[in-house]
């Protein structure tokens, strides 16, 4: 079975976002596209360059999305909502925390041309 974090556990780095409805959910993963959510993921609904994913919130529910993370509150849905203005520094941090930070388990090497520079 993979990976599942409460909200609560999800959160737990970022006590100063607001969070409505119960923090006991359980995620099994973090996704911002809507025709990939799976049930038990948190879906994130942010703005785009050419689509706002609030108009796809209902498409994840329908798909089984159990919470979701948007930059407005509505009240009109019954899952979770965690809320922030800004989502795409969101994004990365929460699946930072989900999967454990991974990038601080990497060694980083980076190699260039003789010149430092690399030529076609």
């Amino acid at each position: 079975m993979g990976r599942s974090l409460q909200i609560r556990s999800l959160l737990a780095p970022f006590p100063d976002l607001a969070v409505k409805g119960p923090r006991t959910v359980k995620i099994t993963c973090i996704c911002s596209h809507s025709k990939q959510v799976a049930p038990g993921m948190l879906f994130v609904a942010r703005r785009g360059n050419t689509h706002d994913g609030s108009r796809f919130i209902q498409d994840a529910l329908q798909a089984g999305a159990v919470a979701i993370a948007s930059d407005l509150y509505d009240p009109s849905l019954k899952v979770p909502q965690i809320i922030t203005p800004d989502l795409r520094r969101l994004e990365g941090r929460l699946a930072a925390n989900f999967y454990g930070y991974p990038s601080q388990k990497m060694a980083t090497i980076g190699i260039t041309g003789t010149s430092g520079k690399t030529s076609a």
